[in-house]
């Protein structure tokens, strides 16, 4: 039996990928994605944290604890920013 964890990374649009996080599904990595958002705009420290605004979240494919297998996809875009203020999710076209 295949244990399957989908693989998430937040993407700042001014530069690159941040580090990818395996998670069970994407209503905990969107749900892990707001926590994050609501960290770095409540941030005091605007002069080193990257504007809020910039980050999006990112499927990237997906992680076979059992086999080991990592299997990429397209990067599909999830959620951004607007998520905070919308109260839902939005992804930008």
């Amino acid at each position: 039996m295949a244990v399957t964890y989908s693989l998430y990374s937040v993407r700042d649009r001014k530069s690159h990928f941040m580090d990818p996080v395996p998670m069970i599904s994407d209503a905990i990595a969107i749900r892990s994605y707001r926590q994050l958002l609501g960290v770095v705009k409540n941030s005091f420290i605007d002069e080193v944290t990257v504007p809020y605004t910039d980050l999006e979240l990112y499927r990237l494919g997906s992680f076979d604890l059992v086999s080991g297998v990592i299997a990429p996809e397209m990067p599909t875009l999830l959620a951004t920013a607007s998520i905070l203020d919308e109260g839902g999710v939005a992804v930008e076209e």
